[in-house]
C-alpha cells in the first residue's frame, strides 16, 4: 500500500482515482477507500510505451502498450488482446509472441512456442456450436489479387539445420475425421502439384497399413503394399449386399444354397464386388446372384456359381452389373 497526501483542491471523496507515472514510466492507478490514503487498485484501462512486469498481472480491463512488454509472471486476464498494428510495411509483419529456450536446457515434454488450452473447468459446459481448441478467423488481408492467401502457414527458421520429423502432428483421442474441409469450394482436396521446392521422396500418400499412392509418370497412380478391401463373410443360405462390402466370402455352400441379393441401392458406378465360393461346395450348393429391381448382369436376371471354389467378379455402371 501506498499513502499520499490529497492533491485536490476539493474534499477527497471515495472511489476518487489518481494515476501517478513513476521515474521509470511505468503507470499506477489509486482509488481512494474510507482511509485517508489513496490504495493501489491498477484494474482499469493502462496505456504504456514499455510495461515490465515480474509479478503475477491480472487484467481486469484494457492493456495498450506501444512497445515491448516483457513478462516472467503470470499473466490472467478476463478480457481481450487487441493488437493494432502500426509497423510500416515490409517483407514480413509477424512475430506476436516469440520465445526462446534457455541455453543447455533439458525438455523432455511438451516443447510449445504456443500452448492453447480450451477447458471444461467442471465438465458441466454445454456447448451446442463448434467447440475448438483455437479458432482463426481470416477476414481479406490483401487488395492484390494474385496475392497468397493462407488460413495457417507453418514455417521452419532459415537457420534450422534437423530434419523435422513431420510437419503436421495431430492427437485426436477418437475422432469422425481427422481433417475435414466445411462450406468450401476447392480446387483440390489434397494438393502436392506445382509447389516450388517442394520434393516428394518416397510417395505422395502413405495409409495406414503401409501401403501407399504415388504419382509416378503421367498421371497414372500407383500402389504399393497392396489394396486391402474387407473380406465379408457370408455363412447364412441368404446375404443382401451392403455398401461396406467388397469381397463375400461364402461359406454357407458346406451346408447349403446361398442366395445373394444385390440391392438396387448398391448399383452405383464404378462399384465392384467379388462372390467367392468359400466353402467349395457350390458344385451341388449353388451360389445364385440375383439384383432388387430391373438391373441385370450381363443382361440377364440372375448369375450362379455352379463350380466348386469358383467365383465371379462383379462391377456396376450404375445402371446394371457386369461380369469381368
Amino acid at each position: 500500500m501506498s499513502t499520499f497526501t490529497n492533491p485536490n483542491a476539493r474534499p477527497i471523496q471515495n472511489n476518487d482515482i489518481l494515476i501517478i507515472q513513476d521515474i521509470n514510466n511505468k503507470l499506477h492507478k489509486y482509488k481512494w477507500q474510507d482511509v485517508n490514503s489513496y490504495v493501489d487498485t491498477t484494474t482499469g484501462a493502462i496505456t504504456a510505451t514499455t510495461l515490465t512486469a515480474t509479478g503475477a498481472v491480472d487484467l481486469q480491463s484494457t492493456l495498450g502498450v506501444t512497445g515491448i512488454t516483457t513478462l516472467t509472471g503470470k499473466l490472467d486476464m478476463n478480457n481481450l488482446i487487441d493488437l493494432d498494428d502500426t509497423q510500416d510495411g515490409g517483407a514480413s509483419n509477424c512475430t506476436i509472441f516469440q520465445k526462446t529456450l534457455q541455453a543447455g536446457e533439458t525438455y523432455s515434454g511438451t516443447i510449445g512456442g504456443l500452448v492453447v488450452k480450451n477447458y471444461d473447468a467442471d465438465a458441466t459446459v454445454a456447448g451446442s456450436g463448434e467447440n475448438v481448441g483455437l479458432a482463426i478467423f481470416l477476414k481479406s488481408l490483401s487488395t492484390v489479387s494474385s496475392a497468397e492467401t493462407s488460413i495457417m502457414s507453418l514455417h521452419t527458421h532459415s537457420s534450422t539445420t534437423q530434419k523435422l520429423t513431420n510437419g503436421v502432428v495431430i492427437y485426436p483421442k477418437d475422432c469422425g475425421s481427422i481433417i475435414q474441409a466445411r462450406d468450401c469450394t476447392a480446387d483440390y482436396g489434397l494438393d502436392l502439384y506445382g509447389v516450388a521446392n517442394v520434393t516428394i521422396g518416397t510417395a505422395d500418400i502413405r495409409g495406414s497399413n503401409g501401403e501407399t499412392i504415388d504419382n509416378t509418370t503421367d498421371g497414372i497412380w500407383a500402389t504399393t503394399g497392396g489394396k486391402i478391401d474387407g473380406i465379408t463373410p457370408v455363412a447364412a443360405g441368404s446375404y443382401d449386399l451392403l455398401t461396406t462390402d467388397n469381397i463375400l466370402h461364402v461359406t454357407y455352400t458346406a451346408t447349403g444354397a446361398v442366395a445373394i441379393d444385390l440391392k438396387t441401392a448398391q448399383c452405383v458406378a464404378g462399384r465392384h464386388i467379388v462372390i467367392k465360393d468359400g466353402g467349395g461346395l457350390a458344385g451341388t450348393n449353388n451360389i445364385t446372384v440375383s439384383t432388387e429391381g430391373a438391373e441385370t448382369i450381363d443382361g440377364a436376371a440372375t448369375a450362379v456359381i455352379s463350380t466348386n471354389y469358383n467365383s465371379i467378379n462383379l462391377y456396376s455402371d450404375g445402371a446394371n452389373w457386369f461380369i469381368y
